[in-house]
């Protein structure tokens, strides 16, 4: 009723706009000023218009109501089965190896969702390209979008034992300067690799590295230290079967690569879409850390 009071500026309309008297309005106006203990309408013969508390009083109750709303819609949101199409972007190497094999399931658990998925290196425009979601790992640079954490990528220092037995085993992280090294192109700064000693210290050291090979392409530096071209640092995500099958071995292992953490970035939305929130919902599920290709012991 008050609210109604205040936006059409009389008791007679919003009498009438609630179907009830002119007398009740007032009552029920009197009564809430009394349990407020304050005055929220000015009344005269020829105005009425809220107090200073009342306007207050007023804003409110509408964010209040607002968020009543919002809440009501959210709910209903998720209540409903997950329908339409979802336009996914992932890095390339990390949609191949493991985003595939969990959108087929999720497409198996979801058969109203239609998939569209790019894999690129390429940072794509989120916004501009209409993407609902793309995967990201290590530093986010889009600040106009949202991010939820998924997981975190671990990396480790590997060669194949054919690298091992022709050149032998670095004995500490200088020696990795006189070896040749495979160079990921699509890291930062893709011949500075970084480690932290396994240690209550967590001491920081920095090393430079070369190689003759190098590609932007993390299944081709797998396929490369395989085929014992040099020592390399590669993500957990895809050297568990390599791990498994003695194809490669981790080297330095007193010492530790930095984690690089995996997010699902998309558009802000007062309402995120019930598709895209179950998808969110299930990759966080799928991918809480260790995640299935962290564990190969």
């Amino acid at each position: 009723m008050f609210i109604s009071i205040i936006e059409l500026g009389s008791f007679v309309k919003a009498a009438e706009n609630l179907n009830t008297s002119v007398a009740q309005a007032s009552k029920l106006i009197s009564k809430l000023e009394n349990e407020l203990g304050v005055q929220l309408l000015k009344r005269s013969t020829r105005s009425l218009k809220p107090t200073e508390l009342g306007l207050a009083y007023y804003h409110r109750i509408k964010q209040l109501m607002s968020e009543f709303d919002e809440i009501e819609i959210s709910i209903k949101n998720q209540s409903r089965a997950p329908v339409g199409k979802l336009k996914i972007s992932a890095p390339n190497s990390f949609g191949t190896v493991q985003l595939s094999k969990t959108l087929v399931n999720f497409a198996q658990n979801y058969s109203q969702i239609e998939l569209d998925v790019s894999f690129t290196d390429r940072t794509v425009n989120v916004i501009e390209e209409g993407f609902d979601i793309a995967i990201r790992i290590g530093e986010l640079k889009d600040n106009n979008l949202i991010a939820t954490p998924l997981s975190q990528i671990r990396f480790l220092l590997v060669a194949s034992p054919l690298y091992l037995e022709k050149f032998g085993y670095p004995q500490s992280l200088q020696d990795l300067e006189s070896h040749s090294c495979i160079i990921d192109t699509n890291f930062k700064d893709p011949y500075e690799w970084t480690f932290f000693e396994k240690s209550p210290s967590n001491v920081l050291h920095t090393i430079n590295v070369n190689g003759r090979i190098h590609f932007a392409n993390t299944e081709a530096c797998l396929a490369a230290t395989i085929a014992g071209l040099g020592i390399a640092r590669l993500p957990m995500f895809i050297l568990k079967d390599a791990l498994i099958d003695k194809k490669i071995i981790p080297i330095l292992e007193n010492y530790e690569l930095p984690r690089r953490g995996l997010y699902a970035v998309y558009p802000p939305a007062k309402h995120l879409a019930n598709k895209v929130r179950t998808l969110i919902d299930y990759l966080k599920e799928q991918y809480a850390y260790p995640a299935e290709w962290e564990i190969y012991e």
